[in-house]
Parts: structure tokens; sequence; C-alpha cells
């Protein structure tokens, strides 16, 4: 029953984010890690393994917890003010919960439906921070663990953007159909310099742009991964990468809502600082 439970959990999580099974891995860690996790791999046919030191691992993540807040509030149709105050108040909330204001990302997410408006604040404590400062990996080691996220051979990943602590590596693969007409396939993840895959996604598109290019590079992006219909116009999910934050802006509804949350998160960046886009449907 135990069991039922957690793979319901692990597939619920799954198709929140939209992930392809094929690159799932399940990390174990905790005293029974090497035991469960196996077992539930084995049951949802994805791969595993057992993180370092697993024995150890909940007292150490006790010690390096990431801090977390959610905050909801019931508004109809939210203006951009709204959203900003939103905001304003997660980050305060969890900054009062322990977390460097400086680790802080913020999702906005806006449920039409229900009318409800939406903000996941996550943040790192100060133990968390330091600990994160580690050195960084070798461009070469940055792709064997992008070619193994990626389910393709090193040869066939290639870093194609980098900005701040991140990297974006893509494969292009060709699918043969009948031995006669072929189909390319595109996968593409996002890597820290630490070598931890932060995004990866299928038929994602990504852009390399200077924050002065906002208003009209970023906009032709935003508008050729947007699916127009006659009722109305679909915005893909969006994150942006900069500096050291990854910015979640995929709970926005129209491109209104977008720009106005990243115009505030990166209005104190340098007009020649750049940052990389991933849109994806």
């Amino acid at each position: 029953l135990a069991m039922d439970k957690l793979a319901a959990v692990v597939e619920e999580l799954i198709d929140e984010y939209e992930l392809d099974t094929r690159f799932v891995t399940l990390v174990g860690g905790g005293g029974s890690g090497a035991v469960i996790v196996h077992s539930l791999a084995e049951r949802m046919n994805v791969k595993w393994k057992i993180a370092k030191n697993a024995p150890y691992i909940s007292t150490i993540g006790v010690a390096l917890a990431m801090v977390r807040e959610q905050m909801e509030r019931t508004i109809a149709n939210p203006t951009d003010d709204d959203i900003k105050k939103m905001r304003r108040d997660i980050i305060e909330k969890i900054v009062k919960s322990g977390a460097n204001e400086a680790t802080v990302d913020v999702t906005i997410e806006v449920d039409a439906q229900k009318n409800i408006l939406r903000a996941i604040a996550t943040g790192a404590t100060e133990l968390r921070q330091k600990d994160l400062a580690a050195a960084d990996l070798k461009p070469e080691q940055l792709r064997e663990i992008s070619a193994e996220a990626l389910g393709t051979p090193p040869e066939d990943t290639s870093c194609v953007a980098s900005s701040g602590r991140w990297n974006v590596y893509e494969s292009v693969l060709k699918k043969k159909f009948l031995g006669v007409f072929s189909q390319k396939s595109r996968r593409l993840c996002v890597i820290d310099r630490e070598g931890v895959v932060r995004l990866k996604k299928e038929k994602a598109a990504y852009l390399k742009f200077a924050k002065a290019r906002k208003g009209d590079v970023f906009a032709e992006f935003l508008d050729a991964n947007t699916t127009f219909s006659d009722a109305n116009a679909t915005i893909p999910k969006v994150f942006i990468f900069y500096r050291e934050k990854m910015l979640d802006l995929t709970g926005m509804q129209s491109a209104e809502q977008l720009n106005s949350i990243l115009d505030v998160e990166i209005e104190g960046l340098e007009d020649g600082e750049e940052l990389i886009a991933v849109a994806y449907k």
C-alpha cells in the first residue's frame, strides 16, 4: 500500500511537469533508499541510482534544506499590480522564514477557471548557500552529464548557449522512416556549473539575448512560440536563466503578465547583461 502511494506521488509529479519517463531517474537517499528506490524504479520502468552517502541524506537534508512558502488569493482577472504585490508579499514571507533573499525564486500561477492567484517561493538558507560554493565542472564533464540526461551520445550533444551559472546543451537526432524519410528530433537541457540538470525538454526553443533587446528580440521569440487561434493566443511555457537565477514563468496566462514579472525581476541588470530564455508548449 505504501509503495502504491509513493508511485502515485511520483506519477503525479511526472504529469505535472510533463516529463518523459525515458529521461527520468529516481535518486535514492536515506536509510531505506537502496531498497525502496530500486523497487519503485522497476515498477515504473525508469532509471535509478543511489546518492553518495545515501544513509546520511536525511540528516544532511535537514541542515541544507531549501525554504519554501506558498500563498494563494482569490482574484478575478488579476492585474499586473496584483501580481507584483503578491510577489513582494511572498518574498517578505520567505525571508522571514530564514531564506537568503538573493537566492529566492518566485513562481506565479494564474488559475483563470477558479480565479486563484498563487505564488510559490523557494530559497536557500545561509548554510546551504555556503555549501553550494563548489568547484565548476569542465565543459567536457558538463557535456557528458547532459548527454546522459538527454539519452544521446556525447559526440551528438553540444553546448549552444551559456550565461551566468547556466549552460544549454542540445542534441538533434535524425529518425528515418521506411529508410527514406527522416525527421529531426531536438532535445535540450539546462545544466548549472556544478553539473545539476535543472530543465530538460523535447521540442523546446531557446534564445540568448541582452536585457536591452527584451523589447524586440525576446518579444519576437515569444511571439514565434505563441499559438494563435480565432479565440485567443496561448503563450508558451517560459523559463528565464541569468546570473544565479532560474525564473519560472510557466504560470503566466498572457504576454502582458509574463513581461510584467520579467521586468520586475531584471530591473537591476545592466542593459548588456545576457539572459537565456527556454520556451516550450
